[in-house]
């Protein structure tokens, strides 16, 4: 069956060459491309941050305002709850994320929003 579809493809090359060129083009663009994605896919698919990663928590407070029914806690602290954790000084680094309502927008942009 090898032998068939290599008299096929000499065959081809004969006749169109700049066709048959293309073909191979394309399919070895197709295989790289393939190989490529694979690839980071499975470097960005491991440990971001190795032998730290056991070390670094997520504060889960549930900080949900009087009368909030919508099921388990929020996913982001309002400032206030997070400012107030954040001043415990409970661990050596810290870092400060509280969701808001606030846009920021460049004085002088013209871009739509």
């Amino acid at each position: 069956m090898f032998a068939y579809y290599l008299d096929l493809a000499l065959r081809s090359l004969k006749r169109n060459k700049m066709l048959t060129a293309l073909m191979i083009v394309a399919i070895a663009v197709g295989i790289g491309a393939s190989m490529t994605t694979l690839t980071v896919m499975h470097l960005l698919s491991g440990d971001p941050l190795p032998g730290r990663s056991q070390h670094i928590f997520y504060a889960q407070v549930d900080a949900s305002p009087a009368g909030y029914s919508k099921g388990g806690p929020l996913d982001m602290l309002d400032y206030h709850s997070a400012v107030d954790l954040w001043s415990a000084h409970r661990a050596d680094r810290q870092a400060l994320i509280a969701g808001s309502d606030v846009k920021v927008r460049a004085p002088d942009t013209t871009l739509p929003l």
